[in-house]
This record gives C-alpha cells, sequence and structure tokens, in this order.
C-alpha cells in the first residue's frame, strides 16, 4: 500500500460518521460514473467493429428472420 493510500486511510478513519457516510456516497458515485464511461467506451468498440459490416440488398423479411431465430 502507498504512502498517500495510508494517508487517505488515516484521514478517512478519522472522520466523523455523518462525513464518512457522505463520503461514501461520493465514492459511490465516483465509482458509477468510471462503471458508465467503461460501458460507452465498450459500446462505442463495438460500434466501430459493426461499421460496414451489413450487406446490401437484404431485405426487410431476411432481417426480420434474422431477429426472429428463423434463419
Amino acid at each position: 500500500m502507498s504512502a498517500q493510500t495510508q494517508e487517505l486511510l488515516n484521514i478517512c478513519e478519522e472522520l466523523p460518521e455523518a462525513k464518512l457516510t457522505e463520503l461514501a456516497d461520493f465514492a459511490r458515485f465516483l465509482l458509477a460514473q468510471s462503471k458508465d464511461a467503461a460501458a460507452a467506451g465498450a459500446t462505442q468498440r463495438w460500434l466501430e467493429t459493426a461499421r460496414g459490416a451489413a450487406k446490401s440488398g437484404v431485405t426487410t423479411d431476411e432481417v426480420m428472420n434474422v431477429t426472429r431465430g428463423e434463419q
């Protein structure tokens, strides 16, 4: 564990209960933001991979059959 991490833990241990709860809420918010950003990045990478993969000349009925699993 780094010295900075240990210092933060020591500071957190000295916080009053109300402030510790507030800090925990903020940490959960940051974690959720981080997960959202990661998910958005994964979606963007998938879209970049999928771009140009569609075939021309496919009918709506053919697309609907694939989406229904009736290939």
